[in-house]
């Protein structure tokens, strides 16, 4: 049987099957390689201090507890980080921004544009040096699935097509532009030529 097409081809198919067929997409990346740079720190310093160590040990027990501990547990962890960092996207449609992540359990959280009420930027001296940013959603309902968004890289560039969306005047309704008195404007009214009180 033979799939439907897709209404976003450029996308992954996971992304495209959240997506409406009208939506537009703005955007979507990865977020900055900072957010996996402290397993990626560990797991090198743990190799340095493996091979300085090694050495030094004489008992062959001593020395697979020590290469678990130092080599396998940071390396595996690394693995783990890596492959979710991979697997975590940030999308923004002329709709709604989501972020899909997880392994085991996939989870989506979304903001709908027309529920953000104002949008935060923060940007540490580190976020400054390498490159990234946060963005915090504000609306006015409780207990959103999504209003912060880390390490997102080229943060100014990003935030600037954000701010677009939320803040662009409001286009008008279609029916507003078809039903004169969705704008205030009296609805005008036909009478029939042979209403019964226009009869003699």
């Amino acid at each position: 049987m033979a799939r439907p097409p897709r209404a976003h081809p450029d996308l992954p198919r996971e992304l495209d099957r959240y997506l409406f067929s009208t939506e537009k997409v703005q955007f979507r990346l990865r977020q900055h390689w900072v957010r996996i740079g402290k397993p990626i720190a560990l797991t090198a310093g743990c190799v340095v201090l493996f091979v300085f160590l090694a050495p030094f040990v004489t008992s062959p027990n001593t020395f697979i507890v020590l290469a678990v501990i130092l080599l396998l547990g940071p390396v595996l962890w690394l693995i783990w980080e890596w492959i979710d960092w991979q697997r975590t996207w940030f999308l923004v449609t002329d709709r709604r921004v989501m972020v899909v992540h997880g392994l085991l359990i996939r989870k989506v959280g979304i903001m709908p544009l027309s529920k953000v009420t104002d949008m935060g930027y923060n940007r540490s001296p580190g976020g400054h040096i390498l490159g990234y940013g946060e963005y915090i959603f504000e609306s006015a309902g409780q207990d959103q699935a999504l209003s912060r968004v880390p390490y997102v890289k080229d943060p100014d560039l990003h935030y600037r097509k954000i701010s677009s969306l939320i803040f662009a005047p409001p286009q008008r309704r279609a029916y507003d532009k078809l039903l004169p008195f969705a704008t205030g404007s009296a609805m005008p009214i036909s009478e029939p030529e042979d209403a019964w009180w226009k009869r003699s």
